[in-house]
């Protein structure tokens, strides 16, 4: 079904012309609004950062690559979610990137049905960030700014355990439960377990060397995902 998704842009930034014309018809078709760009530095000048969306980033681009890119984008307060598209292997290039807040990668070359339902994923958790008045880095200091307890209680109600169900597994009271929970969506301003979920997966609170094991264990991984603790 097309259907144009409003006020939300995706940004591709590659040097490569074939791969951005290919990756804007796909995306277009699908119903997005598509912006391209063929270097970073063209994409800093040229894009508006106060538009909510999506960044796909090339990792390897020549002048500025995708690294450096995030980075400034960065120290700028750009806020908008960051994919990377990677060659296979890449392995320092993706920690790294992981520890600079990248999302997601998607491993060259790019399965569209993937890069759909990635983005579709992205682009729903970012809206009940932006709902929720929260910038990402402020709702992870909040979080972090939790109690230990509070913070296994969050991710296990995130999880879409019941209070009840949270209390036999912690084995303490569900009325503390209860106080938790109520303390913790007023903590993060959420209302709902859907807004608890968004705030805490959209935080990418790392598992690097998890993570980074996993991708070496499996050298043939499509993508590299790292919304959350899981």
């Amino acid at each position: 079904m097309n259907r144009k998704i409003e006020k939300e842009i995706i940004r591709l930034v590659d040097d490569d012309e074939d791969q951005r014309r290919a990756l804007r018809f796909l995306l277009e078709a699908a119903g997005y609004e598509v912006r391209d760009y063929p270097s970073g530095r063209d994409f800093l000048v040229n894009d508006e950062p106060s538009v909510p969306g999506c960044a796909i980033l090339d990792l390897q681009m020549p002048e500025m690559d995708g690294l450096t890119l995030l980075t400034i984008m960065r120290e700028r307060e750009y806020r908008v979610p960051v994919v990377f598209l990677s060659a296979h292997g890449d392995i320092p290039s993706t920690v790294e990137a992981m520890k600079k807040g990248s999302l997601d990668f998607l491993e060259k070359p790019v399965d569209s049905q993937k890069l759909c339902q990635l983005l579709s994923d992205i682009l729903k958790k970012d809206r009940v960030t932006r709902k929720a008045g929260m910038e990402p880095e402020e709702a992870k200091k909040l979080f972090l700014k939790l109690s230990p307890r509070r913070q296994e209680i969050a991710k296990l109600i995130s999880k879409g355990l019941l209070k009840r169900e949270v209390a036999e597994r912690l084995n303490i009271n569900l009325k503390t439960v209860e106080a938790h929970c109520q303390f913790i969506y007023s903590q993060l301003n959420v209302h709902s377990v859907v807004e608890l979920s968004s705030i805490i997966a959209a935080q990418n609170f790392p598992r690097i060397e998890n993570e980074k094991k996993n991708f070496i264990a499996q050298s043939s991984a499509v993508r590299l995902v790292v919304f959350s603790e899981r």
